[in-house]
């Protein structure tokens, strides 16, 4: 498949992750976040990455039987984090189909390539937020 198909699907993952988050109780994990606050949320992450990312990979159709994704709340959390991380995927993928990056080209041609396409990405770093819903955002740096 060729990587602007992959940076496709992964921005259409984004979307069926967000929607399912909007399923949630926004309220509750807005309460969830303001408890934790944006460094216990990162420790979350940090800690959890492995499930978010087993997460991310779930059909949906699985991601309900899966007994440590059955509470509410830190079903949302995961969720709020797989979102993030897809959205960051999404951003990658894009950057690497803009600016060519592939197998075959001259080492320096690419580590220019690379460079600019990591560029791209740092600048985005900053959006979207962790907190996809309205404001107040519960991270105050969001």
């Amino acid at each position: 498949m060729p990587m602007h198909r992959y940076a496709a699907e992964a921005g259409r993952h984004a979307e069926e992750l967000l929607e399912e988050l909007e399923r949630c109780d926004e309220e509750a994990l807005r309460a969830e976040c303001l408890r934790l606050g944006f460094d216990g949320a990162f420790d979350f992450q940090r800690d959890q990455r492995q499930e978010i990312l087993a997460y991310l990979a779930a059909m949906p159709a699985a991601r309900p039987k899966r007994a440590s994704w059955r509470d509410e709340t830190r079903r949302a959390l995961l969720l709020l984090w797989a979102l993030y991380y897809a959205r960051q995927a999404h951003t990658l993928l894009a950057a690497i189909d803009s600016f060519g990056l592939a197998p075959g080209g001259g080492y320096r041609d690419t580590t220019a390539a690379a460079a600019a396409a990591a560029a791209v990405i740092e600048g985005m770093y900053d959006t979207p937020p962790l907190w996809p819903f309205g404001p107040p955002s519960p991270f105050h740096d969001d």
